[in-house]
């Protein structure tokens, strides 16, 4: 399975970001020195070690991580392809309601 459906996509954990998520994770979303188009990292010492300074890191959040910060029991329909997105959009869908 390829990482990109295994982790939050960009939009998603962008928005996740924007709304005060702490940014602990696993992977992270990062712009290489001098790429224009954002590459996944593993951990942070590696994101410190390629990345652009100028572009702050963005977690991308696996499924468990995601399941932990909605704080709740949901039912995840059985074709979903990208379970961390499903998640986080349900994250990102709690927090937009207590704006």
């Amino acid at each position: 399975m390829k990482l990109e459906n295994q982790v939050s996509n960009l939009e998603l954990s962008r928005k996740l970001k924007e709304f005060g998520v702490k940014q602990e994770s696993i992977w992270y979303f990062s712009k290489p020195y001098k790429i224009h188009k954002y590459d996944v990292f593993k951990s942070i010492q590696s994101y410190s070690l390629k990345a652009n300074t100028d572009s702050p890191p963005i977690s991308a959040f696996t499924a468990s991580e995601a399941i932990e910060i909605l704080g709740e029991e949901i039912t995840i329909p059985k074709n979903t392809e990208n379970v961390a997105n499903f998640i986080a959009s349900k994250i990102v869908d709690k927090l937009s309601a207590k704006v």
